[in-house]
């Protein structure tokens, strides 16, 4: 038996979804593979459940971009390896802060250099904004970024507002209230994974990563609808102007922006469940006149290399 493939994994996991989400992609891997986990933790570690003002409170250094100090992980930094898949899930329309503070890193930033990278994501259904910048890190650290797979609920937006709350801040995944369905990504995404991970394990084992992303998609790794695309654009900006906002009162945990984030967990949901009837009415009209861009901005979106500066205009500034 020649060499055996070395592949990274790493995620964070409060929930333990995108751990179960790459248990199921690596089915379709050989024997002939070596892996390496890496499970990232903050220094302080954020709670689940989550209380409220907590999540809330997350919030602002999240969309900001600002890392913050994670627990020493077991890794090389001088160590290659053929592929690493990195799972992660989107907090507040960007990529987490775990995620982040590790691509950030000296020791992430050379571990990805070079490295071929497949990214994976489990979420609510608003993952478009957060994966764009996901693709700026890796291209910022110099990675070969591979492949990309978001994997979604696809209940309604309300509906999947309330489950996801109610998992995240009461730990109630399933039958909440007895009415409501699963939070979490939907179970066939499991069913879907290992033909996912034995087409990125062909590519390894090929050499060849042209068209990878292509099968993906094939497979079901990315579907996106147009009226998200013109409800992130518009929920971003909101994020930054009350990441600043909160921010200006102190760091996170600071009591002097309490009152400040007590605002936003009261307004943020109240806006969503006010604006989403309108908005139910008003994006077809929306939708039809901005079709063709929007199909032109979706086969962008679910597609490879990144683009600076176009889905987010100020990633040209950075």
């Amino acid at each position: 038996m020649g060499m055996a493939y070395r592949i990274l994994v790493i995620t964070y996991s409060q929930t333990g979804q995108t751990n179960a989400i790459a248990e199921a992609l690596l089915k379709g891997f050989g024997n002939d593979c070596e892996f390496t986990y890496v499970q990232l933790e903050p220094e302080k570690a954020y709670p689940f459940p989550w209380n409220g003002r907590a999540f809330f409170d997350a919030m602002p250094e999240t969309v900001l971009e600002i890392p913050l100090a994670l627990k020493p992980v077991n890794l090389d930094p001088e160590q290659k390896f053929d592929l690493v898949l990195l799972g992660w899930q989107p907090w507040f329309l960007s990529v987490n802060r775990p995620i982040l503070s590790f691509m950030r890193s000296e020791t992430g930033r050379r571990i990805l250099h070079n490295t071929p990278v497949l990214s994976f994501l489990g979420c609510r259904n608003m993952w478009v904004s957060a994966n764009e910048k996901m693709k700026r890190y890796l291209a910022e650290a110099g990675a070969q970024h591979i492949g990309q797979i978001a994997m979604v609920n696809h209940s309604p937006n309300l509906v999947s507002l309330i489950t996801i709350l109610a998992w995240m801040l009461k730990g109630i995944k399933k039958n909440f209230m007895g009415i409501f369905p699963s939070g979490g990504i939907d179970e066939n995404y499991y069913h879907k994974s290992p033909a996912m991970g034995s087409a990125v394990y062909r590519a390894l084992k090929q050499g060849c990563w042209d068209g990878l992303q292509e099968e993906l998609l094939s497979l079901g790794a990315m579907h996106i609808k147009p009226k998200l695309i013109l409800m992130e654009k518009t929920g971003s900006q909101r994020f930054i102007f009350f990441a600043k906002w909160i921010a200006a009162k102190g760091a996170e945990g600071a009591q002097s922006r309490v009152p400040r984030v007590v605002f936003f967990s009261w307004f943020l949901p109240f806006m969503i469940v006010l604006l989403t009837p309108l908005i139910t009415i008003a994006r077809p009209l929306q939708i039809l006149f901005k079709r063709r861009q929007l199909q032109r901005e979706a086969a962008y979106l679910v597609r490879l290399p990144y683009e600076r500066g176009r889905f987010h205009p100020k990633d040209k500034e950075l």
